[in-house]
């Protein structure tokens, strides 16, 4: 909406990237947060509660990282098709920010 100055909602694109802000970039979002987290997470006693959140053990944090990846593969390869190599461009900026973490 803010380069095309309109919303299609008939637009297979727009659902794909709807779909996309939701469910992938979230699990980016909160599961690269529960990761980078896990030790302070860890001695939150709020944390483990539907109010404040999960807590994860590290095997599902150490599952949730390819988790991740697995739902970025189909939309990457379909912003390559739709606008072509510069939607690696969004990628690599996403995975410069989470470096720090994932490696970690």
């Amino acid at each position: 909406m803010p380069l095309g100055h309109s919303i299609n909602f008939s637009s297979s694109k727009f659902w794909a990237g709807l779909v996309y802000e939701l469910i992938p970039l979230g699990f980016v979002l909160y599961g690269v947060n529960d990761i980078f987290d896990i030790e302070a997470d860890r001695l939150n006693p709020r944390k483990g509660t539907f109010l404040f959140g999960s807590l994860g053990r590290r095997e599902q944090l150490a599952a949730l990282r390819w988790q991740i990846v697995a739902l970025q593969i189909p939309f990457v390869a379909a912003l390559v098709v739709w606008i072509g190599a510069q939607a690696f461009l969004w990628f690599g900026v996403l995975l410069l920010a989470v470096a720090p973490v994932w490696v970690g």
